[in-house]
């Protein structure tokens, strides 16, 4: 059965080798566990090299609507504004709020910030990302119509 599915997060990504941070700081800093990270240089384990950024992943919210999932990540970290400035002044880095859509089927997803989560991106200089995935259209097999002609 298709369905629509969607979920948002936010995460603190390195800009470049002068950003690099250890995930842990960031964990240490703000007092929330992620649900991924990893430190510039590590090995990527789901392929050969390196990673090239660092990057810590939290506050992963799922529910039927977009907005009301940011919505509770901004008040997850709302007290952590100071924090987070102070990570943005010590390491390179940039803040973003991320939304990922699975579009497969009705309904569609809404995507509707209120007051609070834009005066969070603002305060903090958080980007939003939204990312739209469906499923590959399923294309028709195609006959070769010479062979087709020779039956």
């Amino acid at each position: 059965m298709e369905s629509t599915g969607c979920f948002s997060y936010f995460t603190i990504c390195s800009k470049e080798e002068s950003g690099a941070f250890a995930p842990e700081a960031m964990t240490a800093k703000l007092g929330i566990r992620p649900f991924s990270g990893w430190k510039m240089g590590q090995p990527n384990p789901e392929g050969g090299g390196c990673y090239s950024n660092s990057r810590w992943d939290a506050c992963r919210e799922e529910s039927a609507n977009a907005g009301t999932q940011c919505m509770n990540i901004v008040r997850r970290l709302k007290s952590k504004i100071p924090a987070l400035l102070d990570i943005r002044e010590k390491w390179n880095v940039d803040f973003f709020l991320c939304v990922q859509a699975n579009v497969e089927a009705e309904p569609l997803p809404e995507l509707v910030f209120d007051r609070d989560v834009l005066a969070f991106c603002y305060l903090t200089g958080t980007k939003v990302k939204v990312e739209l995935c469906h499923p590959a259209p399923e294309i028709p097999e195609i006959q070769d119509a010479a062979a087709e002609g020779e039956e």
